[in-house]
């Protein structure tokens, strides 16, 4: 498990002003099991999670990674709606441990693990799952399009480290018009292709 210094770390991180352009990140930075946190939305304090790039790693199909974002009021409300008991400082983060499959015709994800961390660095709440059983319901649920969202980040760094190039984010428009035609189908899998990874980690 993480120790206390790697969770005061990341509260520290998370401490910093979000700024609304990232630098480019060199494809040997990605999956080298150093982290390199990046920002899903940049510049936009209520959407965005930060995501651990550097520290991503691959399992069979699967990207493992970390994000975290800030604890918010509603969160908070529907927490302690089941967990009366449950007392969540202000300032919190949630810091999550993932798993994304990066799909020809879309993503599926799932969480393994869930932590509260307060801003001293205490685990104020976790829950862990089994990989095996938390994925064939999301299996059966079917895929996610690809976006400018923390999970199609990950994707997008992945295909980024497999063709040698700088990762940037956000990703360019999705300019796929909404109809069923030749056309449009040809259009959405040339931008899904994209966020595809060419080779293995």
């Amino acid at each position: 498990m993480p120790s206390r210094a790697v969770y005061l770390t990341l509260v520290a991180f998370l401490a910093t002003p979000l700024c609304a352009q990232q630098p480019l990140i060199p494809a040997a930075d990605i999956a080298t099991g150093k982290s390199v946190w990046v920002d899903s939305s940049p510049g936009d304090a209520l959407l965005n999670a930060r995501v651990d790039i550097g520290a991503m790693r691959q399992s069979g199909d699967e990207f493992e990674f970390s994000l975290q974002w800030a604890v918010s009021p509603g969160l908070i409300n529907d927490l302690r709606f089941k967990e009366p008991a449950l007392q969540i400082p202000a300032g919190s983060v949630m810091v999550d441990r993932e798993r994304v499959m990066c799909k020809t015709e879309g993503m599926l994800s799932y969480a393994l693990e869930s932590t509260i961390v307060a801003p001293d660095g205490k685990r104020v709440r976790q829950k862990t799952v089994d990989s095996a059983a938390e994925r064939k319901p999301v299996e059966a649920r079917g895929v996610d399009r690809y976006g400018p969202d923390p999970r199609s980040l990950v994707c997008w760094a992945a295909a980024r480290k497999c063709e040698g190039k700088p990762f940037t984010w956000p990703p360019p428009p999705n300019m796929t018009p909404l109809e069923y035609s030749p056309r449009a189908t040809a259009m959405r899998a040339a931008y899904d292709q994209k966020f595809i990874p060419s080779c293995k980690l």
